[in-house]
């Protein structure tokens, strides 16, 4: 307040302060989980948001470059989507997705497009993680009543990919 007597200019609008209003909460997105692409160049990560006509929060995997430059949005289902993980070969993001009722692992590439279910899991999917040679992925579910068994996953352009290995108990 002192500096703007001396100086006699007065704040602009964008710099008075305001009491936060509800409306005010409808815009606010938050950004999380970010995850440097393995060449270091982009950034992938979850925004969430409150869809107001919907009345629920949405999330949504996004990407920026590390050198600067405009956010794009990567998915744009009705669902929610998050966690997202680079492969090793940074060609394709994995993703937890709501999209079809519980929560499945998907696959996209870094690029856009649409993405490819991979799992089908009664108990849902926590969270997806690649193996550093990327032709496995570990898949955290919560335990359905009866194991179930896996689904090969579809080959992969460069190599077959192994059926996955299910562990149905963890010792401790």
């Amino acid at each position: 307040m002192r500096q703007q007597r001396r100086s006699g200019k007065k704040k602009s609008p964008s710099t008075v302060k305001q009491p936060i209003t509800a409306d005010d909460l409808y815009r606010i997105r938050v950004a999380e989980d970010p995850r440097l692409s393995p060449d270091g160049e982009t950034v992938a990560f979850t925004v969430w948001e409150i869809d107001r006509e919907a009345n629920r929060n949405r999330r949504a995997v996004w990407t920026v470059p590390t050198t600067g430059g405009a956010p794009a949005r990567l998915t744009y289902s009705e669902g929610n989507e998050w966690a997202p993980r680079w492969s090793p070969d940074g060609r394709s993001l994995l993703f937890v997705s709501d999209r079809s009722g519980s929560p499945q692992l998907y696959l996209i590439s870094p690029s856009g497009g649409e993405g490819r279910r991979l799992t089908a899991l009664s108990g849902g999917v926590l969270e997806g993680c690649w193996n550093p040679d990327g032709f496995r992925i570990a898949v955290l579910s919560a335990a359905a009543d009866e194991p179930e068994a896996a689904a090969p996953l579809p080959p992969t352009p460069d190599a077959e990919a192994p059926d996955p290995l299910v562990v149905t108990v963890l010792p401790y």
